[in-house]
């Protein structure tokens, strides 16, 4: 008998708690250039998923809450984190865009060159290139931020 394969996480997605999901989505696609999956559900019920490349995305739910957050860039707290090859290269295309740049891309000793940025919904992502030319160009990865008591 052959032991089973270890399960392998493929990615984790965010889930945002937005007003209104239809209008998140749609910003989220017209200002940060993602794609809409789908959005299902009534208005005060709904529920979407919307993505940069597949599996690596975002769940926004209705509702009204208190987001988690821990970090922090350009004084905001960080709900997300996204990963690209170039963070100048995506700078200027977010600006291109008209969305909400809260900083320029800058240096960091991590070797991350990072900005951020905030779609209306008012979440914040950390946009971090990297600089050790290790990530691949074109890979995107975005990671939920988890606030945790120790």
């Amino acid at each position: 008998m052959s032991a089973a394969a270890a399960p392998r996480l493929h990615s984790a997605l965010p889930a945002f708690v937005v007003p209104d999901v239809a209008a998140a989505a749609q910003d989220y696609r017209d200002r940060l250039g993602f794609r809409i999956c789908f959005v299902v559900g009534p208005p005060e019920d709904r529920f979407a998923i919307v993505d940069l490349v597949p599996g690596q995305g975002v769940h926004l739910m209705s509702g009204n809450g208190e987001p988690g957050r821990r970090n922090v860039i350009d004084g905001q707290g960080i709900d997300a984190y996204w990963r690209a090859g170039d963070a100048d290269r995506t700078y200027a295309e977010l600006k291109a865009r008209g969305a909400r740049l809260l900083s320029e891309p800058a240096d960091q000793a991590w070797k991350h060159r990072e900005f951020g940025v905030a779609p209306a919904d008012g979440h914040v992502f950390c946009v971090a290139g990297d600089l050790t030319g290790e990530f691949p160009q074109g890979a995107v990865v975005l990671s939920p931020e988890f606030r945790v008591p120790d």
